[in-house]
């Protein structure tokens, strides 16, 4: 997973990658997914999505929490392909105070964000609902 400062995402080559190859070797690529480590960062990712005219999609999850794990590899995947999509993971334990803030109550949540603004979320680990849900959003008008 990516660790980022509040004024840059930097991506690392660690367990969240996937395997692809062409049949001569083998790729690493890897995930796009930004861990928030603080609600100042969380704040900056936010104006940098607005700045872009991003959707930014946050998946909001815990260590302990097996359906969360049961979604990082779709949501990993989905980060690979939706290159004009900003992919954010949150751990409620660790920034508690921000899923408060945002009302997120239940594991896995995924929050939908345009302009600064939470737009829908999707409560529950169904990979092909998000997936959905992320391409109908982002989708140009």
């Amino acid at each position: 997973m990516a660790v980022a400062s509040p004024l840059s995402i930097s991506v690392s080559n660690d367990v969240d990658q996937f395997v692809s190859g062409d049949g001569d070797g083998f790729e690493l690529e890897p995930s796009r997914v930004v861990k928030v480590e603080s609600e100042e960062a969380w704040e900056q990712f936010l104006k940098e999505a607005n700045a872009q005219s991003a959707i930014v999609v946050a998946h909001f999850s815990a260590e302990w929490c097996a359906p969360c794990k049961f979604m990082e590899p779709a949501f990993n995947n989905m980060s690979k392909r939706l290159s004009h999509v900003i992919f954010l993971e949150v751990d409620m334990d660790v920034q508690h105070e921000l899923a408060s803030k945002l009302q997120v109550k239940a594991l896995p949540t995924f929050l939908f964000i345009k302009d600064e603004a939470v737009i829908d979320k999707i409560v529950g680990a169904n990979p092909e609902e998000l997936e959905k849900k992320i391409e109908t959003l982002a989708s140009p008008c």
